[in-house]
C-alpha cells in the first residue's frame, strides 16, 4: 500500500495511530521544558537521588523512591508529563478521525490537543475495565501508564517505570491486548509515530504478518538510528521523518481528498462470496484431501457443480431451501449432528444463491465492526444472502439484519441439533415469527448414498471392502453407518494406512510440547465449533508460541491446519474428533482443557465471543464429544473439581447442573443430588428459567427410584411424573419424551411389586405421554428420541395392563 492511500483511508476514519516518546517530545511539560524520553527521565531520577553512574529506568526510578518515598515520585512524574502546551502538528493528528489511538507515553498530549481542536477523547489505561468502555468513541489507550490518574496504587498497578510496575502493567497479560490484535488486523491503515518498536509486549502482539505488513507505516523521526530502522522494517514501510512532516503530508492530501460516495463495500469482518469464473481439473489428491482433511475449495466446488465431477456431494436439501425462499421464508435453520455436512451444505448454497443474483455474504468473527457491516449491507438495495453458523452466538446480529434488510434478503443460519434444540424457540420469539424451517441433514437420501457408492468406486477409497458387491457396499453405508457422513468418514479414518499416517502425524507433534498443546486446543474448538484465529490462540496461550515462525512453518502443523490471514481452522471437525478420542490421552486433553477454561473464563469479562464460548466448554455433551472413552469418566469430574471456582461457574446454574449431570452419568446419585439442589437454589437467585434443570432432575428422579426399595418408589416416580407432563404441555421438543423413556427401567423392575392402583397409575402417565406424542407435529413425531418413547409408552401400557390382569385373577 502507499502512504498516500493509507493518508487516505485514516481521512475516511478507517485505521488507528500508535504514537512513542518521540510524538511527545516538542510539548512542553508545566515546568516550561520539552518532555523527556526513557533515558533521559532515567538520568533526570539519577541526578536527583545523588547518583552519578549509568542507571536504567527501573532502576533510577527504584532508588529515587527509596530516598524520597512515593508522593515525591509522584509529583516529579506529574510535573514532567502533565502538558501545558502542545504543537501545531498534534491539534492537526487530533483532527484526523482515528479509529482508535494507543500509545505507550504517560503524557495528556493527545488529550490536550484534542481539546484545543474542540473533539472528546476518553483517556484509557489497561487497568480500566474493558468491559465497561464504550468501544464506539474516540479513546487513547495508554500502555504504560497515564499522568493524569496516576496515585498511590495506580504507580505500581499501572505505570511501566520501575521494575514491580513493568512486570505487573505488562500489556500481554491484559484484556487490552485482545482490542490491540483485534484493531490491527480490522485498521485499513496503521501509523506508528515516534515510535521505536522497542516494546517487547508490543512486538510480540504484532507479530511480521504479511498482511499487517502491507499496511503498516512507521514515522521514525530525523535522528533515527540504524537499528530502529531495521527494527521497525520487520512490521511496516519506514520513513525518516518527523511527526510535523507527517501532517504536512496530510494536509496536502487533505486539500484534494473527497471522502469516497457510495464506493464499492470492502467488508472487514464479513466475507463477501463471488462467483467463480475459473475452471480448474479436480485431482484425486483434492478429493482426498477433502474427504480426509477437509480441505475445501470454492474452486473445485463450483467445477463439480457445474459439470457434475465426483468432487463435491450437493446435497437433496438444497433445494429445498430456496423452495422455502420461493415461499417468502426469509429465515432457515440447517441443523445435524458433527461431522454431518453443514459447512459443506453451505458452501453449495452460496454458489447457487449467487448464479440466482443474491450478494453473498457470512461473518468471519465477532467483534466491534461486524454489527455495522451487517447494518451496512441491510441497507443495499439488491438481495442480500447471509449465511451464520452456529446461530446461537449472534442472536443480536441476527435481529439487526432481520429488523432491517429489505423484502427479498434470507437469512440462512445452522447450528448443531443439541443446540438448536436448545434455542430454536428462542429464536422464533426473538425474531417475532410464528414458524422458522428446520431442514434436518443428518441422513443421506438414496441419490446421495448413490453418489457415495461410485465416488468411494471411483477414487478407489473401499480399502478392505473394495471387493464386496455393490448391493454389499450399500448395505454397509445404509446400516452400519446408518446413512450419516459422519461415520462414514470416520470408518475411512480408521483404515489402516490412514490411521498410521494420523498417528504418525500425532507422534510428530508431541515432540513439541507447546505446539501439541496449541493443537490440541485447536481440536477442541473446532470441536465445539469455534471460529478461531490466531488471535484467539494468542489469548489461550503465549502469544510468542503463537507469532514465531515456527508455528506457521511446522510441516505437520500445515498437514492439518489451513491458514488464512489471521483466521485458522482444522480443516475437518472429523478429523478433529478422531485425533481426540483414538490419537490423545485423556488426562493430556483435560489438562488442556482446564487451562483454556480458566483464560476464556477471565475473557468472557470483557469479550463477548468468549462469553459465548465458555458454556460450551463446560457442557457435559461437549465432554462427550471431545474425550476418548477410555478413562473418560474419570477426566470429566476432574475436569469439574477443577473449575467449579472460576467466575463463570461458581455462582451459575448452568455449571452445576453440567456436573449433576456428570455425577449422574457415574452413578454418583448422592453428589448428582447435591448440585441439583445447588443448580436450583442459584436459578431461583438469578430468576433463571429451570427448565433444563427440570428436565434432567427428573431422569435423576427415575435413576434413583430403580435404586430404592418398592414402598418408597413411587414417590420418585410422582415426581417425575409431575415434571414430565408439565413439560410435554409446554413444550414442543424432544425432551421430555426422551426422559419418559426411563419408565420402561421403572415398570420392569418394579411390576410385579407395585398395588394395582400404582400399576394404574403408571399405566396412565404413559398414556398421557402417548396422547401427547399422537397430537405433536409430524416433524417431532418423527424425532428418534419421539418414536423411541410411543414404543416404550405402548410397550409400558401392555405390561400394566398384563401384571393388573394376572393379578386379577
Amino acid at each position: 500500500m502507499e502512504i498516500e492511500e493509507a493518508i487516505k483511508l485514516a481521512l475516511g476514519g478507517d485505521s488507528i495511530l500508535f504514537v512513542g516518546a518521540g510524538y511527545s517530545s516538542e510539548a512542553l511539560n508545566i515546568k516550561k521544558n520539552n518532555l523527556k524520553n526513557s533515558l533521559q527521565l532515567s538520568e533526570h531520577f539519577a541526578k536527583l537521588a545523588g547518583i552519578s553512574e549509568s542507571l536504567t529506568l527501573e532502576d533510577a526510578a527504584e532508588i529515587y523512591l527509596e530516598k524520597y518515598g512515593i508522593d515525591e515520585l509522584i509529583r516529579e512524574i506529574k510535573n514532567e508529563f502533565t502538558i501545558f502546551n502542545v504543537q501545531q502538528y498534534h491539534n492537526d493528528i487530533a483532527c484526523i478521525p482515528w479509529k482508535r489511538i494507543y500509545t505507550t507515553n504517560y503524557d495528556n498530549v493527545m488529550e490536550k490537543s484534542y481539546n484545543n481542536v474542540g473533539k472528546k477523547i476518553t483517556p484509557i489505561t489497561i487497568k480500566n475495565d474493558i468491559s465497561k468502555e464504550p468501544k464506539n468513541f474516540p479513546m487513547c489507550i495508554h500502555l504504560n501508564g497515564y499522568v493524569e490518574s496516576l496515585n498511590r496504587d495506580s504507580l505500581f498497578s499501572e505505570l511501566k517505570l520501575t521494575e514491580s510496575s513493568y512486570i505487573t502493567a505488562s500489556l500481554i497479560n491484559s484484556p487490552w491486548a485482545t482490542l490491540f490484535r483485534q484493531d490491527i488486523r480490522l485498521a485499513r491503515s496503521i501509523f506508528f509515530i515516534g515510535y521505536s518498536g522497542y516494546d517487547l509486549d508490543i512486538k510480540r502482539i504484532l507479530a511480521q504478518s504479511e498482511m499487517i505488513k502491507r499496511k503498516t507505516f512507521f514515522f521514525v523521526g530525523l535522528d533515527s538510528s540504524p537499528t530502529i530502522t531495521r527494527r521497525c522494517k520487520l512490521f511496516g514501510d519506514v520513513f525518516k521523518e518527523t511527526a510535523s512532516q507527517f501532517t504536512k503530508k496530510v494536509n496536502s492530501i487533505k486539500k484534494e481528498y473527497k471522502p469516497p460516495v457510495d464506493s464499492e463495500f470492502s467488508p472487514l469482518s464479513l466475507k463477501e462470496y463471488k462467483p467463480i469464473q475459473l475452471m480448474k481439473k479436480i485431482t484425486d489428491r483434492d478429493f482426498i484431501d477433502l474427504l480426509m482433511f477437509g480441505k475445501r475449495k470454492e474452486d473445485l466446488i463450483y467445477e463439480s457443480l457445474s459439470t457434475e465431477k465426483k468432487y463435491y456431494l450437493e446435497r437433496t436439501k438444497i433445494n429445498d431451501v430456496f423452495q422455502y425462499i420461493e415461499k417468502d421464508f426469509k429465515i432457515i435453520v440447517i441443523c445435524s449432528d458433527l461431522g454431518n455436512g453443514k459447512s459443506l451444505f453451505l458452501d453449495g448454497m452460496r454458489l447457487r444463491a449467487l448464479e440466482k443474483g443474491f450478494r453473498v455474504f457470512e461473518p468471519l468473527e465477532q467483534n466491534d465492526l461486524v454489527y455495522s457491516e451487517i447494518e451496512k449491507i441491510t441497507s443495499m438495495d439488491m438481495p442480500i444472502f447471509l449465511t451464520i453458523e452456529n446461530y446461537q452466538n449472534w442472536f443480536d446480529e441476527i435481529l439487526l439484519y432481520l429488523n432491517n434488510c429489505n423484502s427479498e434478503s434470507v437469512l440462512i443460519l445452522t447450528a448443531r441439533n443439541a443446540i438448536n434444540d436448545v434455542f430454536i424457540d428462542e429464536l422464533t420469539n426473538k425474531a417475532n415469527i410464528d414458524f422458522i424451517p428446520e431442514i434436518q441433514i443428518d441422513t443421506l437420501d438414496e441419490k446421495e448414498i448413490n453418489w457415495f457408492l461410485a465416488t468411494l468406486d471411483e477414487y478407489g477409497l473401499w480399502g478392505e471392502d473394495a471387493g464386496k458387491s455393490m448391493s454389499q457396499k450399500q448395505n454397509l453405508l445404509v446400516d452400519k453407518y446408518k446413512g450419516q457422513i459422519h461415520a462414514i468418514l470416520l470408518s475411512l479414518l480408521d483404515s489402516p494406512d490412514i490411521s498410521s499416517r494420523l498417528k504418525t502425524l500425532t507422534d510428530n507433534l508431541k515432540d513439541d510440547g507447546d505446539l501439541f498443546k496449541v493443537t490440541i486446543s485447536l481440536f477442541i474448538l473446532t470441536i465445539l465449533n469455534f471460529r478461531t484465529t490466531l488471535d484467539d490462540l494468542a489469548d489461550l496461550w503465549d502469544s510468542e508460541i503463537i507469532n514465531n515462525g515456527h508455528f506457521r512453518r511446522n510441516q505437520t502443523i500445515n498437514e492439518l491446519i489451513e491458514f488464512s490471514t489471521s483466521n485458522l481452522s482444522i480443516r475437518s471437525p472429523i478429523l478433529a474428533e478422531y485425533f481426540l478420542r483414538h490419537l490423545t490421552d485423556s488426562g493430556y486433553i483435560i489438562n488442556t482443557l482446564i487451562t483454556m477454561a480458566e483464560r476464556v473464563d477471565r475473557a468472557a469479562k470483557y469479550s463477548k465471543k468468549y462469553r459465548s464460548l465458555f458454556p460450551d466448554l463446560i457442557r457435559f455433551h461437549s465432554l462427550q464429544l471431545i474425550l476418548p472413552i477410555e478413562g473418560k469418566k474419570a477426566a470429566v469430574i476432574k475436569y469439574y473439581e477443577s473449575i467449579k471456582n472460576l467466575y463463570g461457574c461458581k455462582d451459575h446454574p448452568l455449571f452445576w447442573l453440567q456436573y449433576a449431570i456428570a455425577s449422574l452419568v457415574i452413578d454418583d446419585l448422592f453428589r448428582a443430588k447435591k448440585y441439583f439442589d445447588t443448580a436450583y437454589s442459584l436459578a431461583e437467585k438469578k430468576d433463571w428459567d429451570t427448565y433444563q434443570i427440570d428436565n434432567h432432575f427428573a431422569r435423576f428422579l427415575l435413576v434413583e427410584s430403580i435404586k430404592l426399595p418398592p414402598e418408597k418408589c413411587m414417590d420418585n416416580f410422582r415426581s417425575a411424573r409431575r415434571i414430565i407432563n408439565r413439560q410435554i404441555r409446554k413444550e414442543r421438543r424432544h425432551y421430555p419424551y426422551r426422559i419418559a423413556i426411563g419408565y420402561q427401567d421403572f415398570i420392569d423392575k418394579f411390576g410385579i411389586s407395585l398395588k394395582t392402583d400404582e400399576l394404574k397409575e403408571v399405566k396412565f402417565a404413559a398414556r398421557d405421554v402417548l396422547q401427547r406424542i399422537q397430537e405433536l407435529p409430524d416433524n417431532r413425531r418423527t424425532h428418534r428420541y419421539v418414536k423411541k418413547c410411543f414404543e416404550i409408552m405402548t410397550y409400558v401400557i401392555e405390561k400394566t395392563d398384563a401384571i393388573i390382569a394376572k393379578n386379577d385373577e
